[in-house]
């Protein structure tokens, strides 16, 4: 696994010896062992900010909402996400995406 320090390792090997199963974690079960994943920078973990927003913070597509209360996320009829509806400083809101939406 990308996301396993050499520790971590050393408890899914140590699992699987044992007759655990090491799972995809998106796979069909859940029920074994594996690495959970997340925002890793250098073997440590990093706060979404530094590890998503940082790097493309610059970008002319991408809007940042602080202080934003998501209230819907919206579908089309594929279940495809095309937008956020949110509110902020008591005004509601609705944007639309055209590639992603990450809510953090």
């Amino acid at each position: 696994s990308p996301y396993g320090t050499p520790l971590a390792m050393l408890y899914v090997d140590a699992a699987e010896e044992m007759g655990y199963p090491n799972v995809d974690v998106d796979g069909e079960s859940q029920v074994g062992f594996q690495i959970h994943r997340g925002p890793i920078r250098n073997g440590m973990r990093c706060s979404t900010g530094r590890g998503y927003i940082r790097p493309i913070r610059n970008r002319t597509n991408l809007h940042v909402a602080e202080g934003a209360f998501v209230t819907k996320i919206n579908l089309d009829s594929t279940k495809t996400v095309t937008g956020v509806t949110f509110t902020r400083n008591g005004v509601t809101t609705t944007i639309k995406a055209k590639n992603e939406v990450i809510l953090s």
